[in-house]
Protein backbone atom coordinates (compact mmCIF):
# COMPACT_ATOMS: atom_id res chain seq x y z
CA UNK A 1 0.00 0.00 0.00
CA UNK A 2 2.86 2.38 0.90
CA UNK A 3 4.56 1.47 -2.23
CA UNK A 4 1.58 2.35 -4.60
CA UNK A 5 1.12 5.37 -2.55
CA UNK A 6 4.60 6.40 -3.25
CA UNK A 7 4.46 5.42 -6.87
CA UNK A 8 1.50 7.46 -7.37
CA UNK A 9 3.26 10.55 -5.65
CA UNK A 10 6.16 10.34 -7.62
CA UNK A 11 4.02 10.38 -11.09
CA UNK A 12 2.01 12.90 -9.67
CA UNK A 13 5.09 15.39 -9.14
CA UNK A 14 6.42 13.94 -12.82
CA UNK A 15 3.59 15.05 -14.66
CA UNK A 16 2.87 18.46 -12.46
CA UNK A 17 6.71 18.93 -13.76
CA UNK A 18 5.85 18.41 -17.34
CA UNK A 19 2.90 20.55 -17.09
CA UNK A 20 4.85 23.59 -15.66
CA UNK A 21 7.05 23.30 -18.36
CA UNK A 22 4.34 22.84 -20.42
CA UNK A 23 2.24 25.73 -19.36
CA UNK A 24 5.52 28.18 -18.39
CA UNK A 25 4.56 32.25 -19.31
CA UNK A 26 5.06 32.89 -22.79
CA UNK A 27 6.19 36.43 -22.76
CA UNK A 28 5.87 38.76 -26.05
CA UNK A 29 7.69 41.49 -26.65
CA UNK A 30 6.61 43.96 -29.36
CA UNK A 31 9.99 45.39 -30.74
CA UNK A 32 10.75 48.27 -33.49
CA UNK A 33 12.76 47.06 -36.24
CA UNK A 34 15.74 48.93 -35.42
CA UNK A 35 15.84 49.37 -31.74
CA UNK A 36 18.28 47.67 -29.30
CA UNK A 37 17.00 44.95 -27.37
CA UNK A 38 17.82 43.35 -23.70
CA UNK A 39 15.52 40.21 -22.60
CA UNK A 40 16.05 39.23 -19.27
CA UNK A 41 16.80 35.57 -18.00
CA UNK A 42 15.23 34.44 -14.59
CA UNK A 43 16.76 35.86 -11.56
CA UNK A 44 19.62 33.80 -9.77
CA UNK A 45 17.55 31.98 -6.67
CA UNK A 46 19.40 28.84 -6.92
CA UNK A 47 22.48 27.84 -4.54
CA UNK A 48 24.53 27.48 -7.63
CA UNK A 49 27.82 29.69 -7.42
CA UNK A 50 28.45 28.95 -11.29
CA UNK A 51 24.91 28.64 -12.75
CA UNK A 52 24.63 27.41 -16.20
CA UNK A 53 22.79 29.47 -18.59
CA UNK A 54 21.87 28.57 -22.07
CA UNK A 55 19.97 31.06 -24.41
CA UNK A 56 17.91 29.53 -27.03
CA UNK A 57 16.95 30.95 -30.91
CA UNK A 58 13.68 28.84 -32.19
CA UNK A 59 15.17 25.77 -29.54
CA UNK A 60 18.55 26.55 -31.23
CA UNK A 61 21.20 27.11 -28.60
CA UNK A 62 23.23 30.22 -29.29
CA UNK A 63 24.51 31.42 -26.20
CA UNK A 64 25.80 29.74 -23.31
CA UNK A 65 27.27 30.10 -19.58
CA UNK A 66 29.23 27.15 -18.02
CA UNK A 67 32.06 26.63 -15.74
CA UNK A 68 31.98 30.17 -15.25
CA UNK A 69 32.97 30.22 -19.37
CA UNK A 70 30.82 32.18 -22.13
CA UNK A 71 30.40 30.32 -25.29
CA UNK A 72 29.13 31.51 -28.19
CA UNK A 73 27.52 28.88 -31.12
CA UNK A 74 28.41 30.98 -33.92
CA UNK A 75 31.57 33.30 -33.05
CA UNK A 76 30.15 36.40 -35.30
CA UNK A 77 26.67 36.58 -34.22
CA UNK A 78 25.83 39.72 -31.84
CA UNK A 79 24.37 38.06 -29.42
CA UNK A 80 25.57 38.59 -26.08
CA UNK A 81 25.17 38.29 -22.17
CA UNK A 82 24.69 41.47 -19.78
CA UNK A 83 27.25 41.53 -18.09
CA UNK A 84 28.44 38.34 -16.55
CA UNK A 85 30.73 39.72 -13.91
CA UNK A 86 28.00 41.29 -12.74
CA UNK A 87 25.88 37.90 -12.68
CA UNK A 88 23.85 39.99 -15.64
CA UNK A 89 22.64 37.45 -18.18
CA UNK A 90 20.29 38.84 -20.20
CA UNK A 91 20.10 38.42 -23.83
CA UNK A 92 21.74 41.64 -25.79
CA UNK A 93 20.85 42.00 -29.04
CA UNK A 94 22.12 44.80 -30.97
CA UNK A 95 19.84 43.40 -34.29
CA UNK A 96 17.01 41.31 -33.24
CA UNK A 97 15.23 39.04 -35.29
CA UNK A 98 11.87 37.98 -34.96
CA UNK A 99 10.84 34.74 -33.30
CA UNK A 100 11.02 32.81 -30.00
CA UNK A 101 14.24 32.93 -27.68
CA UNK A 102 14.41 31.19 -24.27
CA UNK A 103 16.62 31.31 -21.47
CA UNK A 104 17.68 27.77 -19.25
CA UNK A 105 18.70 28.37 -16.21
CA UNK A 106 19.73 25.31 -14.11
CA UNK A 107 16.40 23.87 -15.53
CA UNK A 108 14.30 26.83 -15.24
CA UNK A 109 12.90 28.70 -18.49
CA UNK A 110 11.68 31.92 -19.42
CA UNK A 111 10.42 32.39 -22.83
CA UNK A 112 9.62 35.49 -25.54
CA UNK A 113 7.95 35.63 -28.68
CA UNK A 114 9.73 38.34 -30.29
CA UNK A 115 7.66 40.56 -33.12
CA UNK A 116 9.03 43.36 -35.04
CA UNK A 117 7.76 45.89 -36.14
CA UNK A 118 8.59 48.32 -38.80
CA UNK A 119 7.51 51.03 -40.74
CA UNK A 120 8.79 51.25 -43.98
CA UNK A 121 8.48 54.37 -46.60
CA UNK A 122 8.56 54.07 -50.85
CA UNK A 123 9.79 55.93 -52.49
CA UNK A 124 12.56 56.30 -49.51
CA UNK A 125 15.55 59.24 -49.44
CA UNK A 126 14.95 62.58 -50.08
CA UNK A 127 12.36 63.40 -52.31
CA UNK A 128 11.02 66.46 -54.49
CA UNK A 129 8.24 68.92 -53.92
CA UNK A 130 5.03 67.02 -55.54
CA UNK A 131 6.14 63.49 -54.96
CA UNK A 132 4.09 60.95 -53.77
CA UNK A 133 4.94 59.14 -50.45
CA UNK A 134 3.49 55.79 -48.99
CA UNK A 135 4.22 54.67 -45.49
CA UNK A 136 3.28 51.13 -44.63
CA UNK A 137 3.20 49.43 -41.34
CA UNK A 138 4.27 45.94 -41.22
CA UNK A 139 4.27 42.84 -39.00
CA UNK A 140 4.02 39.47 -38.44
CA UNK A 141 1.30 40.12 -36.27
CA UNK A 142 -2.21 40.37 -36.16
CA UNK A 143 -3.92 42.99 -38.15
CA UNK A 144 -6.64 44.05 -35.76
CA UNK A 145 -4.60 46.25 -33.84
CA UNK A 146 -6.11 49.93 -33.89
CA UNK A 147 -3.78 52.30 -35.86
CA UNK A 148 -3.42 56.21 -35.71
CA UNK A 149 -0.93 58.58 -37.56
CA UNK A 150 0.16 61.88 -36.58
CA UNK A 151 1.87 64.31 -39.03
CA UNK A 152 5.45 66.27 -38.02
CA UNK A 153 2.71 69.03 -35.94
CA UNK A 154 1.37 66.37 -34.13
CA UNK A 155 -1.73 66.38 -35.81
CA UNK A 156 -3.79 63.47 -36.06
CA UNK A 157 -5.01 62.14 -39.62
CA UNK A 158 -8.56 61.06 -39.82
CA UNK A 159 -8.62 60.47 -43.23
CA UNK A 160 -10.68 63.68 -44.69
CA UNK A 161 -7.81 65.47 -45.73
CA UNK A 162 -7.13 66.55 -48.94
CA UNK A 163 -3.70 64.94 -49.07
CA UNK A 164 -3.50 62.14 -46.73
CA UNK A 165 -4.91 59.15 -47.55
CA UNK A 166 -5.42 56.21 -45.50
CA UNK A 167 -5.37 52.54 -46.82
CA UNK A 168 -5.54 49.01 -45.67
CA UNK A 169 -7.62 49.83 -42.56
CA UNK A 170 -4.93 52.46 -41.05
CA UNK A 171 -1.57 50.03 -41.58
CA UNK A 172 -0.65 52.41 -44.71
CA UNK A 173 -0.71 56.34 -45.20
CA UNK A 174 -0.58 57.82 -48.53
CA UNK A 175 0.91 61.81 -48.80
CA UNK A 176 0.18 62.93 -51.92
CA UNK A 177 1.72 66.04 -53.30
CA UNK A 178 4.19 66.49 -50.80
CA UNK A 179 4.94 69.78 -49.79
CA UNK A 180 7.80 71.36 -48.21
CA UNK A 181 5.75 71.78 -44.67
CA UNK A 182 5.41 67.18 -44.82
CA UNK A 183 9.20 67.89 -43.88
CA UNK A 184 9.77 66.08 -40.77
CA UNK A 185 9.14 63.00 -38.71
CA UNK A 186 5.66 61.79 -38.59
CA UNK A 187 4.57 58.69 -36.28
CA UNK A 188 2.11 55.80 -36.37
CA UNK A 189 1.22 54.40 -32.90
CA UNK A 190 -0.25 50.96 -32.25
CA UNK A 191 -2.94 51.90 -29.29
CA UNK A 192 -2.75 48.27 -28.29
CA UNK A 193 1.01 47.20 -28.05
CA UNK A 194 1.83 51.01 -26.82
CA UNK A 195 4.61 51.55 -30.07
CA UNK A 196 4.89 54.53 -31.39
CA UNK A 197 6.87 54.56 -34.55
CA UNK A 198 8.57 57.72 -36.20
CA UNK A 199 9.57 57.72 -39.84
CA UNK A 200 11.02 61.01 -41.13
CA UNK A 201 9.70 61.95 -43.86
CA UNK A 202 12.43 64.03 -46.17
CA UNK A 203 11.47 66.67 -48.94
CA UNK A 204 13.31 69.44 -51.05
CA UNK A 205 11.98 72.04 -52.47
CA UNK A 206 12.89 75.48 -53.30
CA UNK A 207 12.75 78.20 -50.88
CA UNK A 208 11.21 80.37 -52.92
CA UNK A 209 8.04 78.74 -53.23
CA UNK A 210 7.03 80.55 -56.67
CA UNK A 211 7.17 78.21 -59.80
CA UNK A 212 8.31 81.10 -61.66
CA UNK A 213 9.79 84.39 -61.13
CA UNK A 214 10.35 87.84 -63.08
CA UNK A 215 12.97 89.42 -62.98
CA UNK A 216 13.96 93.21 -64.46
CA UNK A 217 17.44 94.35 -65.36
CA UNK A 218 18.74 97.46 -67.72
CA UNK A 219 21.46 96.98 -70.29
CA UNK A 220 24.70 96.80 -68.19
CA UNK A 221 23.36 96.13 -65.06
CA UNK A 222 24.12 92.70 -63.15
CA UNK A 223 21.09 90.09 -62.51
CA UNK A 224 21.59 87.70 -59.80
CA UNK A 225 19.48 84.55 -60.20
CA UNK A 226 19.51 82.91 -56.52
CA UNK A 227 17.99 79.03 -56.14
CA UNK A 228 18.46 78.35 -52.51
CA UNK A 229 16.60 75.28 -51.19
CA UNK A 230 15.36 74.03 -48.06
CA UNK A 231 17.72 71.83 -47.58
CA UNK A 232 21.59 71.87 -48.56
CA UNK A 233 21.99 68.47 -50.28
CA UNK A 234 25.48 68.16 -50.22
CA UNK A 235 25.73 69.06 -46.82
CA UNK A 236 23.40 65.30 -46.60
CA UNK A 237 25.13 61.68 -46.80
CA UNK A 238 22.27 59.95 -48.17
CA UNK A 239 21.12 59.50 -51.60
CA UNK A 240 20.40 63.07 -53.07
CA UNK A 241 19.94 64.48 -56.62
CA UNK A 242 22.84 64.22 -59.13
CA UNK A 243 23.52 67.90 -59.49
CA UNK A 244 22.28 71.53 -58.80
CA UNK A 245 22.13 73.08 -62.64
CA UNK A 246 21.58 76.14 -64.40
CA UNK A 247 19.88 76.46 -67.67
CA UNK A 248 19.40 78.88 -70.72
CA UNK A 249 15.71 77.81 -72.94
CA UNK A 250 14.89 78.66 -76.33
CA UNK A 251 11.18 77.98 -77.18
CA UNK A 252 10.64 75.31 -74.59
CA UNK A 253 14.40 73.80 -75.25
CA UNK A 254 17.38 74.08 -73.36
CA UNK A 255 20.25 76.20 -75.36
CA UNK A 256 22.53 76.21 -72.44
CA UNK A 257 23.42 73.61 -69.10
CA UNK A 258 26.25 74.73 -66.95
CA UNK A 259 26.05 73.14 -63.01
CA UNK A 260 25.09 75.55 -60.66
CA UNK A 261 26.75 74.06 -57.82
CA UNK A 262 28.86 70.82 -56.97
CA UNK A 263 29.65 70.10 -53.18
CA UNK A 264 29.81 73.83 -52.68
CA UNK A 265 28.34 75.11 -49.03
CA UNK A 266 27.56 78.76 -50.88
CA UNK A 267 23.98 79.77 -51.84
CA UNK A 268 23.17 78.03 -55.07
CA UNK A 269 23.12 81.69 -57.43
CA UNK A 270 23.82 82.39 -61.16
CA UNK A 271 25.37 85.65 -61.90
CA UNK A 272 25.51 87.87 -65.52
CA UNK A 273 27.57 90.55 -65.08
CA UNK A 274 26.69 93.76 -67.80
CA UNK A 275 23.51 92.30 -69.40
CA UNK A 276 22.77 92.48 -72.67
CA UNK A 277 19.86 93.32 -74.36
CA UNK A 278 19.59 89.72 -76.00
CA UNK A 279 20.17 87.87 -72.59
CA UNK A 280 16.44 88.38 -72.24
CA UNK A 281 14.14 85.28 -72.03
CA UNK A 282 13.66 82.59 -70.06
CA UNK A 283 15.85 80.34 -67.53
CA UNK A 284 15.61 77.82 -64.95
CA UNK A 285 17.31 76.37 -61.76
CA UNK A 286 16.81 72.08 -62.07
CA UNK A 287 17.48 69.93 -59.48
CA UNK A 288 17.88 66.07 -60.79
CA UNK A 289 16.52 63.32 -59.40
CA UNK A 290 17.17 59.57 -60.67
CA UNK A 291 13.46 59.91 -62.40
CA UNK A 292 12.66 63.45 -62.26
CA UNK A 293 13.56 66.92 -62.48
CA UNK A 294 12.19 69.87 -59.93
CA UNK A 295 12.74 73.11 -61.64
CA UNK A 296 12.71 77.01 -60.71
CA UNK A 297 11.86 79.76 -64.26
CA UNK A 298 13.03 82.85 -63.93
CA UNK A 299 11.91 84.93 -66.90
CA UNK A 300 14.01 88.24 -67.46
CA UNK A 301 12.62 91.09 -68.96
CA UNK A 302 15.71 93.68 -70.35
CA UNK A 303 15.01 97.42 -70.44
CA UNK A 304 17.23 100.06 -72.55
CA UNK A 305 16.46 103.69 -73.43
CA UNK A 306 17.87 105.20 -77.37
CA UNK A 307 17.48 108.49 -78.80
CA UNK A 308 16.08 107.91 -82.20
CA UNK A 309 16.01 111.96 -84.01
CA UNK A 310 14.47 114.03 -81.59
CA UNK A 311 12.11 111.35 -80.16
CA UNK A 312 13.14 109.06 -76.89
CA UNK A 313 12.52 105.28 -77.76
CA UNK A 314 11.87 102.83 -74.73
CA UNK A 315 12.62 99.36 -75.48
CA UNK A 316 11.86 96.12 -73.78
CA UNK A 317 12.84 92.39 -74.23
CA UNK A 318 11.95 89.27 -73.16
CA UNK A 319 8.42 88.06 -71.95
CA UNK A 320 6.01 90.61 -70.65
CA UNK A 321 3.83 89.96 -68.20
CA UNK A 322 0.05 91.17 -68.34
CA UNK A 323 -1.10 94.38 -67.07
CA UNK A 324 2.20 96.03 -68.34
CA UNK A 325 2.57 99.95 -69.25
CA UNK A 326 5.82 102.23 -70.47
CA UNK A 327 5.80 105.49 -69.28
CA UNK A 328 7.48 108.60 -69.76
CA UNK A 329 7.97 110.24 -67.07
CA UNK A 330 9.06 114.10 -66.60
CA UNK A 331 8.50 116.86 -63.84
CA UNK A 332 5.27 118.32 -65.55
CA UNK A 333 3.75 115.23 -67.19
CA UNK A 334 3.54 111.52 -67.59
CA UNK A 335 2.30 109.44 -70.56
CA UNK A 336 2.17 105.93 -70.81
CA UNK A 337 1.22 103.37 -73.86
CA UNK A 338 0.35 99.67 -72.32
CA UNK A 339 0.55 98.24 -76.58
CA UNK A 340 3.69 98.77 -77.66
CA UNK A 341 4.55 98.38 -81.40
CA UNK A 342 8.26 96.76 -81.63
CA UNK A 343 8.68 96.33 -78.10
CA UNK A 344 9.28 99.86 -77.63
CA UNK A 345 7.34 103.09 -76.28
CA UNK A 346 9.08 105.98 -77.97
CA UNK A 347 8.02 110.11 -77.24
CA UNK A 348 9.57 113.62 -78.34
CA UNK A 349 9.52 115.37 -75.12
CA UNK A 350 9.09 119.12 -75.85
CA UNK A 351 11.01 120.43 -72.79
CA UNK A 352 14.37 119.78 -71.88
CA UNK A 353 15.57 118.02 -69.02
CA UNK A 354 15.50 114.80 -66.79
CA UNK A 355 12.96 112.24 -68.30
CA UNK A 356 12.72 108.57 -66.93
CA UNK A 357 11.10 105.56 -68.73
CA UNK A 358 9.29 103.16 -66.35
CA UNK A 359 8.09 100.01 -66.91
CA UNK A 360 5.10 99.47 -64.81
CA UNK A 361 2.94 96.08 -64.16
CA UNK A 362 -0.45 96.52 -62.66
CA UNK A 363 0.65 100.10 -61.59
CA UNK A 364 3.64 99.17 -59.79
CA UNK A 365 7.14 100.45 -61.09
CA UNK A 366 9.33 97.28 -61.83
CA UNK A 367 12.53 99.42 -63.49
CA UNK A 368 13.55 102.99 -64.75
CA UNK A 369 16.06 104.33 -66.13
CA UNK A 370 16.81 107.94 -66.53
CA UNK A 371 17.33 109.80 -69.88
CA UNK A 372 18.58 113.95 -69.96
CA UNK A 373 17.33 116.03 -73.03
CA UNK A 374 19.93 118.89 -73.68
CA UNK A 375 17.99 122.40 -74.34
CA UNK A 376 17.48 122.83 -78.16
CA UNK A 377 16.55 125.66 -80.21
CA UNK A 378 12.61 125.50 -81.81
CA UNK A 379 12.34 125.95 -85.32
CA UNK A 380 10.89 129.44 -85.07
CA UNK A 381 13.91 130.45 -83.29
CA UNK A 382 16.11 129.28 -86.26
CA UNK A 383 14.14 131.27 -89.03
CA UNK A 384 13.89 134.34 -86.77
CA UNK A 385 16.37 137.34 -87.99
CA UNK A 386 19.07 137.92 -85.91
CA UNK A 387 18.40 141.99 -85.28
CA UNK A 388 20.03 142.14 -82.54
CA UNK A 389 23.26 140.68 -83.79
CA UNK A 390 22.46 143.16 -87.19
CA UNK A 391 22.36 145.99 -85.16
CA UNK A 392 25.45 146.19 -83.23
CA UNK A 393 27.30 145.02 -86.22
CA UNK A 394 26.19 148.05 -88.00
CA UNK A 395 27.04 150.35 -85.28
CA UNK A 396 30.46 149.10 -85.31
CA UNK A 397 30.84 149.62 -89.31
CA UNK A 398 29.42 153.06 -89.38
CA UNK A 399 32.13 154.17 -86.49
CA UNK A 400 34.73 152.62 -88.52
CA UNK A 401 33.95 155.04 -91.42
CA UNK A 402 33.39 157.98 -89.62
CA UNK A 403 36.76 157.38 -88.64
CA UNK A 404 38.22 157.06 -92.03
CA UNK A 405 36.07 159.83 -93.44
CA UNK A 406 37.97 162.32 -90.73
CA UNK A 407 40.86 161.22 -91.76
CA UNK A 408 40.46 161.64 -95.61
CA UNK A 409 39.37 165.26 -94.44
CA UNK A 410 42.69 165.87 -92.85
CA UNK A 411 44.85 164.41 -95.51
CA UNK A 412 42.97 166.56 -97.84
CA UNK A 413 43.22 169.94 -95.87
CA UNK A 414 46.84 169.36 -95.56
CA UNK A 415 47.41 168.75 -99.30
CA UNK A 416 44.86 171.98 -100.26
CA UNK A 417 46.91 174.21 -97.44
CA UNK A 418 50.53 173.16 -98.95
CA UNK A 419 49.06 174.13 -102.59
CA UNK A 420 48.46 177.23 -101.92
Amino acid sequence: MNMGFKDILVCFILHLGVLLTVTAELIQKNVIVGEHVVLPCLNGTDQHSNPTITWKYDNKDILKYMHSKTYKVDASSSYAFGDENKRDFSLVLPDPKEGIYTCIRNGRESTFDLKLWELIGSPSGYLPVGETLKLQLRSSGAQSFKIEWFNPEKIKVTGNEARWKLRDNNWSLQIEDLQVQDHGNWECHVLSRGLRMPYKVKVIGFLNPLESETMFAAVNSTVIFSCPLTINPFKISETVPETLIFRRMVKESIKKETTLINNSNDLPQKIIHKVQFEDAGRYQCALKFRHKDLNKTFNLVVMHVSKVEEALCCHISGPVLPMTQLCWISVNMSICNCSFAEDKFCYTPETPGLWRCSLKVENDVKISINYTVEGRKTEENKNKFPWTEVTIGAGILLFLLLLIMIAVCVVTSKSFKQKK
